[in-house]
């Protein structure tokens, strides 16, 4: 099992037991790294600007969500 499929039952659970914060998952999309010899279709800054986005989340931002490049996935 990969660490994205173990992770994704956390994201609603612990989001629902504490209301100060903020737990979601993001799916940057097909970066391209050394790992898929450059061929995704992404770089690593666009990539991360869903993650950056997701962790300067306003307080009355989204919790319990999916998150790729584009906004919510539904899941």
């Amino acid at each position: 099992m990969t660490a994205a499929a173990r992770g994704g039952g956390h994201s609603s659970r612990p989001s629902r037991e504490a209301d100060h914060r903020h737990l979601n998952a993001a799916a940057p999309g097909f970066v391209t790294t050394d790992i898929n010899r450059h061929t995704g279709h992404l770089t690593a800054a666009e990539g991360a600007a869903v993650v950056v986005r997701l962790a300067t989340l306003a307080a009355d931002g989204p919790t319990g969500g999916f998150f790729g490049a584009e906004g919510p996935v539904p899941w």
